[in-house]
């Protein structure tokens, strides 16, 4: 019996194996889509989204705005959609080679790493290869939100709220499903017990994911106590609002006050930042080789070393300050700046990018996330989040004293 079950194993064919409706859903993704349809090109696909959503969150209301966000909307369902394909089919996957692999104890992408490792090597995964599998990627996914955490706070905070979107969509899908209202505990029975545990596992993400955010919080408001310490509309300020000005206070040095607004600072000369231009222009000149552009980089770093280029935030600020000065730098410096930064006809670029996805997708481009590259002046941002802080504050505390006072009527009433 050992024997035939060792030759089995050995001449076991491990494929995917999708429903005759699951193979249309995904042929119909892949044409609209215009990508070959796997986890990896999903990731990639959606990453891409959710930074052109983001840019156009600080466009002004238009028709081709509305068309671009509807669009975005469409795609993203797609790919909800496809994902969940995935997900079902990995499922009916472990439950058929892994019968002892707890479906709910682990996420979507650690079963999906384990169906694709299996279908790769061709074999049946040892429970020591499957937890090696799953911490490994784990490590990738510890070692991916700390370069992003560190160098670029913006995209790690966009794609926490994008992951606790989408959790609570799939959430309300199971519940809609199995008809369950939590106002009527009468109703749970209606879900079968796997997928009961399907939505706890969802709402104890969503919870882990909010306590992510507000750890970060926690780190926003403690340097922006340091900061402004007399400055109560702080504690009103949105994430993405107190990001400005941490990303203002690291690329100057110092904290941003009032008389700023009316004379900025400014970091660079108007040859360094032609020069610095330059330099970004050809390290991102896609038919320079990986020696010649590492070179570029050194040569950057050395002549200017506080210029932090894996710093998503500071090379924002740098943009912004490039474009608060423009009318001192030449025309083709300014393009070349727009061309590094990937900023040429944002809509249409984007537009471009998505059409050019192919089985690995295109490269993204990290240099966008929570801003606009729409020549608006960081300096105006920074106003109108101090304005609508205080506005609120002022009727947060207008608020309290009408409290306080009809708390106060009610006691001369007794």
């Amino acid at each position: 019996m050992k024997k035939e079950k060792q030759i089995k194993e050995r001449t076991e064919k491990f494929v995917r194996r999708f429903t005759p409706l699951e193979k249309k859903q995904l042929r119909d993704s892949a044409k609209s889509l215009r990508l070959f349809v796997n986890y990896e090109n999903i990731n990639t696909r959606r990453s891409q989204l959710d930074k052109w959503h983001a840019r156009l969150e600080f466009s002004q209301d238009s028709v081709d705005t509305f068309k671009k966000m509807n669009r975005i909307e469409r795609e993203t369902d797609m790919l909800d959609q496809a994902e969940n394909i995935l997900e079902n089919e990995a499922n009916r996957f472990l439950e058929k080679y892994y019968p002892n692999f707890n479906i709910e104890d682990h996420s979507k992408e650690q079963k999906i790493e384990v169906v694709e490792t299996t279908v790769t090597q061709n074999k049946r995964l040892s429970s020591h290869e499957i937890e090696k599998v799953i911490i490994d990627l784990e490590k990738k996914q510890i070692e991916k939100d700390l370069y992003v955490l560190l160098n670029n706070r913006p995209q790690f905070v966009l794609s926490i709220q994008k992951e606790i979107q989408r959790g609570e969509k799939q959430f309300e899908n199971l519940r809609l499903k199995n008809g369950v209202n939590f106002a009527d505990g009468s109703t749970i029975k209606n879900a079968s017990e796997k997928e009961l545990r399907k939505m706890q596992f969802l709402l104890k993400q969503k919870e882990n994911l909010n306590k992510s955010l507000g750890l970060l919080g926690q780190l926003y408001d403690h340097r922006l106590q340091g900061m402004y310490p007399n400055w109560d509309g702080r504690n009103y300020l949105s994430v993405e609002q107190k990001e400005f000005f941490l990303m203002a206070e690291e690329y100057y040095g110092t904290s941003i006050r009032p008389e700023d607004f009316s004379n900025p600072p400014r970091k660079y000369s108007k040859d360094e930042q032609m020069e610095i231009i330059f330099s970004f222009y050809q390290i991102n000149n896609g038919n320079m080789n990986t020696y010649k552009r590492n070179q570029s980089i050194e040569l950057l770093n050395k002549k200017y070393p506080d210029f932090q280029t894996d710093n998503q935030s500071y090379k924002h600020m740098f943009y912004y300050e490039c474009m608060q000065y423009s009318d001192e730098i030449s025309q083709e410096r300014m393009n070349q700046l727009k061309s590094a930064f990937d900023v040429q006809s944002i809509g249409k670029e984007e537009d471009s990018q998505l059409e050019r996805s192919t089985t690995f997708g295109p490269k993204s481009n990290q240099n966008s996330n929570f801003l606009s590259y729409d020549g608006t002046d960081f300096f105006s941002i920074l106003e109108s989040a101090i304005r609508e802080a205080d506005r609120k504050w002022r009727e947060d505390e207008l608020e309290q004293k009408n409290k306080n006072k009809r708390h106060r009527q009610k006691g001369m009433e007794r």
